[in-house]
C-alpha cells in the first residue's frame, strides 16, 4: 500500500468525520446519517492499513478517530474495570517500553555522574569542607542520615515520601513543554545530592549503611524518576524531531501519550514510598531489605517489558483507545 496516496486520498473524508463528532450534539437527521456513514468507512479503512502497513502512526490516529466516531455513534461506554484493566496492561506498559533507550540512557548517566561525583566527595576533603562543617558533616553520617527514615510515623513518611517523589516525576513530565530543557537540570541536581551523601558517607566508613537504607526504595523510586525524565525528554524532542507528522500532531499524540506515564508513575512512586516508610526503618536484617527492594525493581521491569513489548507487538501507542480489529460495513 502506497501510504502518501492512501492518506491524500481519503483525508477529506477523516477530516469530515472529525467535524462532524465534534458537532455530535448538534446535527441534524441528514448529518447523523453521514456521521454513521463515515463512521463505517473510516473503520474500513482502519482495517486495511493495519492488514497492509506497518506505519503506527496511521494506525494510531485513525484508531482514534474510529474510537471517537463509536462512541459518538453508540453512546456507549467502555465500562470502567475495562478501562482500569487497559491502562495497566497496555497503556502505560507501552509508552515505558517505546522510550526504553532514553530510559536506559537517563539511567546511565545518572549512575556515571553519582559514581564520579560521590568519588571526588569521598577522596577530596576540601570538596567535603565546601559541602558541610565538620560538626554538620559528623551530625548527618551518625544520625541525620538514617534518622532521617524513622523519625516520623511510618504512615506518614510513607505518604510525605510519595507525594515528594510523585511531585519531582510530575515536574520532569511538564517540563518537556519546554522541549524537555530544564529536565537534565532537576536530573543533574537529584544526582549530586546522591553523590554529596554517598560521598560523605564513605570518607567516613559509613557506605554500608548509606547502601542499606537508600537501596530498598531507591531502585523502584530512581527507576520511576528516570523513566519520568526520558518520556519527558523524549516528548520535548518529538517538537525538535517529529518525523514525518506534522509538529502540532505529533506533539499531541505524544503528549497524550506521555500522560499515561504520569498516571503509571503514581501507583510506582506510592510503592516506593511504602517501601520506604515501611521497609526501610524496619528491623528487617539489611538483606532482607534489600532484597524487598530488589524483588521490588525485578517485578517493574518484567511487568513492562512484558506488557510493553505485547503492545508494541499490536501497533499500540499508548494514545487513546484503539477500535476492533474488525471494522462495520455499510449495508
Amino acid at each position: 500500500m502506497d501510504i502518501d496516496a492512501f492518506v491524500s486520498a481519503h483525508r477529506p473524508v477523516w477530516d469530515r468525520l472529525e467535524d462532524l463528532i465534534r458537532r455530535r450534539r448538534s446535527l441534524d437527521g441528514a448529518e447523523v446519517d453521514e456521521l454513521v456513514d463515515l463512521y463505517q468507512r473510516v473503520a474500513t479503512h482502519l482495517s486495511q492499513v493495519r492488514s497492509a502497513s506497518a506505519d503506527p502512526i496511521l494506525v494510531g490516529r485513525l484508531s482514534a478517530l474510529v474510537a471517537r466516531a463509536r462512541s459518538a455513534v453508540t453512546g456507549a461506554h467502555t465500562p470502567a474495570w475495562r478501562e482500569f484493566i487497559r491502562f495497566f496492561t497496555v497503556s502505560f506498559p507501552v509508552v515505558a517500553y517505546r522510550a526504553r533507550w532514553w530510559w536506559l540512557g537517563t539511567t546511565a548517566v545518572f549512575i556515571l555522574v553519582s559514581t564520579v561525583v560521590a568519588v571526588w566527595v569521598a577522596r577530596d576533603p576540601s570538596v567535603q569542607a565546601s559541602i558541610a562543617t565538620p560538626a554538620e558533616i559528623d551530625q548527618l553520617v551518625n544520625h541525620d542520615f538514617a534518622d532521617y527514615y524513622s523519625e516520623h510515623p511510618a504512615a506518614s513518611f510513607a505518604g510525605q515520601v510519595w507525594t515528594n517523589n510523585a511531585w519531582v516525576a510530575m515536574q520532569m513530565i511538564i517540563m518537556a513543554i519546554l522541549l524537555g530543557l530544564p529536565i537534565p537540570y532537576i536530573l543533574w541536581q537529584n544526582a549530586l545530592n546522591v553523590a554529596a551523601s554517598a560521598g560523605l558517607m564513605a570518607a567516613h566508613g559509613k557506605l554500608d549503611v548509606f547502601f542499606g537504607l537508600i537501596t530498598p526504595h531507591g531502585l523502584l523510586e530512581l527507576t520511576a524518576v528516570f523513566l519520568a525524565g526520558a518520556v519527558g525528554m523524549r516528548l520535548g524532542w518529538t517538537v525538535v524531531d517529529p518525523g514525518t507528522r506534522k509538529r502540532g500532531e505529533a506533539l499531541a499524540e505524544q503528549g497524550r501519550a506521555v500522560m499515561s506515564v504520569a498516571l503509571g508513575l503514581v501507583v510506582v512512586l506510592f510503592v516506593s514510598g511504602l517501601i520506604e516508610g515501611l521497609v526501610t526503618p524496619s528491623s528487617l536484617p539489611t538483606w532482607a531489605r534489600i532484597g524487598i527492594g530488589v524483588i521490588a525493581e525485578a517485578a517493574f521491569l518484567a511487568y513492562v517489558i512484558f506488557f510493553g513489548r505485547r503492545a508494541v507487538a499490536a501497533q499500540e501507542t499508548g494514545d487513546l483507545e484503539r477500535a476492533p480489529d474488525l471494522a462495520p460495513t455499510a449495508g
